[in-house]
């Protein structure tokens, strides 16, 4: 069970807003916006981030210092496989002795990109009005997600609890010699058990299938996730802010009205953004929320499906054995070919070793009559007086 829940902790339902390599990102500009880049590494509390778009090749937003000179250049090719780290500096290299060195952003300032779901969006929609974000894309949403990346694995449970059923009884039937020295009965024995583990494998697959149907109409009373939407809604607008205040506002000597044109400053980009970029937004906060609830359901009730199946299964094997009726045993139960042959074979042996024994016997009563009585043999021989 452990690879299953690892599976499907690893989908895009429960993993959207993980920054990891490779995730595409959103960063704070350091004079206000954001850019876009690619994860090149993560680390504890930080991350290095490549430039996605060619305008921010050179920026001081992502990299320290670019274009530095390197003696040794062998180092060139896709900036996910060859970074370099000196000193808790970590570089890239270009080729042609330079490389750059990107710059150590913390993780705060960092969210992953949800402009990749404006196409689900699109896909699902409706004729609601499209400021809103709808229930039904939604539900949409949620439902392809749970059949992309939950389904199959949980299947795959299935299949391998039957698995291990079928392994165990075979090795069971490999150590109890009275059953398999009757092929028949054999045979008859493993058709049962594996009709009663396609019985319950199917029930159990059935049970998990409408487990899934049911989870893709999202639905719960747990409070907190209501609490975390309120929390994580306007989370990175709130980071944008502190990222243009920076530290303490008295030690920066800025006056109240410079921090009010930085702030209109940051309300102002996020007004600019479209209607499109503001439901992706919203749809990535309600996923990552909803995600982690839903998975915590899934992840303990296929497991206690299966485990169930494996109870199903012994009492269907017992219910089964108790219908074989006496002339099915009786037609089953008999020798193996090889058995029979043997038998046969000490048949004739012994039927040989008869013969062999009853002339013998002829002989020795023959030679008992002539130590008697030789005259049986000789008529002109006189018998002793």
């Amino acid at each position: 069970f452990d690879k299953f829940c690892t599976d499907i902790g690893r989908s895009k339902l429960v993993k959207i807003t993980d920054i990891c390599k490779g995730t595409p990102v959103l960063v704070m500009g350091t004079n206000g916006g954001e850019i876009r880049g690619k994860v090149a590494a993560v680390y504890d509390t930080f991350a290095c981030v490549h430039y996605v778009d060619e305008k921010d090749r050179n920026s001081r937003t992502l990299f320290d210092a670019t274009s530095q000179p390197e003696d040794s250049d062998w180092k060139v090719g896709a900036y996910l496989e060859d970074m370099d780290s000196l000193n808790g500096n970590f570089f890239v290299y270009r080729g042609g002795g330079k490389r750059d060195q990107f710059r150590n952003i913390p993780l705060k300032e960092i969210r992953t990109d949800p402009s990749w779901l404006k196409d689900m969006i699109t896909a699902n929609c409706t004729e609601d009005l499209p400021c809103f974000l709808n229930a039904t894309v939604f539900n949409r949403i949620v439902a392809t997600f749970i059949d992309e990346d939950w389904l199959s694995p949980s299947l795959d449970v299935v299949d391998k609890t039957a698995s291990i059923l079928r392994t165990t009884y075979r090795k069971a039937f490999q150590n109890v010699s009275s059953v398999t020295q009757y092929p028949g009965l054999q045979n008859l024995i493993e058709q049962k058990f594996e009709d009663a583990i396609r019985r319950v494998a199917h029930a159990a697959k059935s049970n998990i299938e409408k487990l899934l149907e049911i989870e893709k109409v999202p639905y719960t009373h747990d409070s907190s996730v209501f609490q975390d939407i309120a929390q994580k809604r306007n989370l990175h607008l709130y980071n944008e802010i502190n990222r243009v205040l920076g530290g303490d506002a008295d030690e920066r000597n800025t006056t109240s009205s410079s921090i009010r044109e930085m702030l209109n400053g940051v309300l102002e980009r996020d007004r600019r953004k479209t209607i499109e970029t503001k439901m992706a937004e919203e749809l990535e906060l309600l996923l990552d929320v909803y995600g982690k609830v839903v998975f915590k359901r899934v992840q303990d009730k296929v497991p206690m499906l299966c485990q169930d199946m494996t109870r199903e299964f012994l009492a269907t094997i017992k219910k089964s054995m108790r219908n074989i009726t006496d002339n099915a045993l009786e037609e089953v139960v008999k020798f193996s070919r090889a058995f029979c042959r043997e038998r046969e074979t000490r048949e004739l042996e012994m039927e040989q070793m008869e013969k062999s024994i009853e002339i013998f016997q002829r002989v020795l009563s023959k030679r008992s009559v002539l130590q008697m009585d030789p005259s049986c043999f000789c008529p002109s021989a006189k018998r002793p007086r």
